[in-house]
């Protein structure tokens, strides 16, 4: 039998093996119910969860079993006791959303070890959107950048460090305000690698790109409005950001994406055919009982 109880943060951290590595660290740690599975006959602690409840619903922030306890029923019990104690905690949280939700960056088998747990409780995947590295040598072998580069564009691109910041507050506000991304925030970007492309002094289209550290550059969100009729704009505005990015990086350097809609995946398919996403981003959720 298997005995779950309920504790904090200072005690996660006392089983950090038992928890995602990211999370230990992170401060959303502490706002986390953790729980803790131990065998009645020997008292040894066999699975571990950190949920963090908000208003938007309770996040599953982490599950582990001990490789011997593996398909032994221990994640599943977790799991009906976590979505039994948040449904009680959601009863007394009028205005929050009564839902648990799982929502992370993980490696594809992984996703699939667990999906079939998550089924069994009633989840329905929502989203599901690949995660892609390509390195400085998959981009400087691209096709279509290296047929991009012959070409003479005439498109108005500018980086960001030369855009007005009126024009980047009114392009954040409309981004933000119609729900496409949650807005231009300088301290994130990187000036050297983020781009706009431009019509009339006004943004239709953007490259945004974080700097992880000297190897590892991140692709936070790639833009074009839908009354662009210049079927080259987009290419024109990648083809900018990887010459500018062979200027800042080291050879063996990286870059992260995450297309989120069909337009990304097509876009990502046609500039790296060869690309694999060893990683996903995916959500998963339920509605739980008031």
């Amino acid at each position: 039998m298997l005995q779950i109880i309920k504790t904090d943060s200072e005690d996660a951290k006392k089983y950090s093996g038992f928890f995602a590595p990211w999370l230990i660290d992170d401060p959303v740690l502490d706002e986390c119910v953790i729980y803790f599975s131990f065998d009645d006959e020997t008292d040894e602690m066999v699975g571990a969860a950190a949920v963090e409840p908000t208003m938007d619903g309770a996040y599953l922030r982490s599950i582990a079993v001990t490789k011997a306890r593996l398909r032994q029923g221990v994640a599943f019990d977790l799991m009906e006791y976590i979505i039994i104690d948040m449904a009680k905690l959601y009863q007394t949280i009028i205005d929050a959303e009564p839902r648990i939700i799982v929502e992370e960056n993980l490696p594809v088998n992984l996703w699939d070890s667990m999906e079939g747990l998550f089924y069994r409780f009633g989840m329905t995947k929502r989203e599901t959107d690949p995660f892609v590295k390509v390195s400085m040598t998959d981009i400087n072998e691209s096709p279509v950048l290296k047929a991009a580069e012959k070409k003479s564009f005439s498109h108005d691109i500018r980086r960001m460090d030369k855009v007005s910041g009126i024009t980047l507050r009114a392009f954040g506000n409309h981004i933000a305000n119609n729900g496409l991304y949650s807005g231009i925030d300088p301290e994130v970007l990187d000036p050297e690698l983020s781009f706009f492309y431009m019509e009339d002094e006004e943004i239709k289209g953007c490259i945004l790109m974080s700097r992880l550290n000297e190897k590892e550059v991140m692709n936070e969100w790639v833009y074009q409005d839908e009354d662009v009729k210049d079927g080259l704009a987009m290419i024109a505005l990648l083809s900018t950001c990887f010459n500018a990015a062979k200027e800042v990086l080291q050879d063996d350097a990286t870059v992260a994406f995450s297309p989120v809609n069909d337009m990304g995946r097509n876009l990502m398919k046609k500039v790296f055919p060869e690309y694999t996403a060893e990683k996903e981003i995916r959500r998963y959720e339920r509605f739980l009982t008031r």
